[in-house]
């Protein structure tokens, strides 16, 4: 999920909702990379159980 909210209540909230992330906007490409492939990981890990 994409937000211009920081703060931790609503971080928590999308992820209690299905969020498999959240990052902050302004948008920090690098972040962005590295929560697209963690969740790349995640769900390639849980396939293969």
């Amino acid at each position: 999920m994409l937000t211009a909210d920081g703060q931790e209540a609503t971080r928590a909230e999308a992820m209690a909702h299905g969020a498999d992330g959240v990052i902050v906007k302004p948008l920090d490409p690098l972040a962005l990379i590295a929560t697209v492939e963690a969740v790349a990981m995640d769900r390639a890990f849980a396939s293969a159980a």
